[in-house]
């Protein structure tokens, strides 16, 4: 995954002298500590994280931060995953926004999936993230509520993030904790906003039930984790100011139709199906004439037909009309959900901090989908701010 990253990164459209890149591995993973230092250059450096509890990833990116010096720390810190294809002009649209308005804590660019292509499930899991990153995250960011960063291509002002305490070492999706930190900071005088920006990230999507149970009972963890720490009575901000009313409803808001609803369709949709097929089979007449409740059979029809719908207009708007015809295949992907739910709830109790890795394959190719990386024009000259 090496070699890819770095050509990706060496695309980026911003002043060399003002980028500080890290490579963050693991100090005993040697074959990518060794992969990092064949493919260093002159902007790029290794930091190679010391073995010790918890492995994460926000562990990892903690110590990557307190490491810099004072001469080498940025403004805006950006997060890339390894398999990551940034489009060239994320980082400077990003320090564009940032310029534009003071308000803004950290922007997120949209996610999608190279792969999306390959089977089945590649193109529902590339669905259900241009409805997320393309309709969901750009609502609610208009309507001035948080929402669950993604793991990767968000872009945070480094003096927001030190205030909210860095990332929660043992939250396994330390992005959507942090998104409701970020906005905890909000009040009287003091506005912090949760943007979007449009150059995307292409990433690899997880091509096997297997591998997408492992990385999605993960992020169902991170999820009860982070409503858990959430859910709490909070008289204080993370940086010790006094929390207000409206700030901690708007919170509590959006962490119900975000984390709570995911949680909640994760555990209850395949038994859901399974009761209404039950009342179906006791009440029916024969085949089509059935005496269960109308009202419940509103809800179902509007219900999957609204998040289709939500399906659809993600992909129109990600630019990938290919996945519109897969929409309908949405409720049967939905009940791929219970199993990691269920591990992520054995975990929880028994391995909380516990990381189940991603396998990636990668793809030599590296301009195979060059023609979804188009050139967006900036609207202002670029900032003078360095970034990581």
């Amino acid at each position: 995954m090496v070699a890819d990253l770095v050509k990706y990164l060496a695309r980026i459209d911003y002043p060399e002298n003002l980028l500080n890149i890290i490579l963050v591995a693991e100090q005993d993973d040697q074959p990518t500590c060794r992969a990092v230092k064949r493919n260093l250059r002159p902007q790029l450096r290794l930091f190679e994280v010391l073995p010790s509890q918890p492995r994460t990833k926000p562990k990892a990116l903690n110590m990557a931060l307190a490491s810099l010096p004072k001469s080498a720390q940025s403004d805006i810190i950006t997060v890339y995953d390894a398999e990551d294809r940034p489009h060239s002009n994320q980082i400077k649209q990003a320090a564009l926004a940032f310029m534009a308005d003071p308000e803004l804590a950290v922007v997120q660019a949209p996610l999608g999936y190279f792969n999306d292509r390959e089977n089945i499930l590649t193109a529902l899991f590339g669905l259900e993230y241009a409805a997320l990153f393309h309709v969901w995250n750009p609502a609610l960011a208009r309507l001035g509520l948080p929402f669950t960063l993604g793991g990767t291509s968000n872009h945070i002002r480094r003096d927001v993030l030190e205030r909210c305490g860095g990332w929660d070492a043992y939250n396994v999706t330390e992005d959507a904790d942090l998104s409701f930190r970020i906005y905890a900071l909000n009040r009287p005088g003091q506005r912090l906003k949760i943007g979007t920006i449009s150059p995307p990230t292409g990433e690899e999507a997880v091509n096997s039930y297997k591998a997408w149970t492992a990385q999605r009972s993960r992020w169902l963890k991170g999820f009860m984790q982070t409503w858990r720490v959430h859910m709490r009575f909070q008289k204080r901000a993370p940086d010790g100011g006094k929390i207000s009313l409206s700030t901690r409803i708007k919170n509590l808001l959006s962490l119900q139709i975000t984390v709570g609803a995911t949680l909640l369709a994760a555990f209850l949709h395949l038994p859901s199906l399974i009761i209404i097929g039950i009342i179906y089979l006791i009440t029916r007449d024969d085949l089509f004439n059935t005496n269960m409740p109308n009202a419940l059979l509103y809800t179902v029809v509007l219900g999957y037909s609204a998040a289709i719908l939500t399906g659809v207009i993600g992909a129109i708007r990600a630019k990938k009309p290919h996945l519109v015809k897969y929409a309908v295949f949405m409720p049967f992907y939905w009940m791929l959900y219970f199993w990691p739910a269920l591990m992520a709830t054995f975990e929880i109790i028994f391995a909380p901090a516990y990381w189940r890795k991603t396998t990636h394959i990668g793809v030599t190719n590296i301009g195979k989908n060059s023609k979804n990386q188009t050139a967006m024009p900036p609207a202002l000259e670029p900032t003078n701010d360095p970034l990581i």
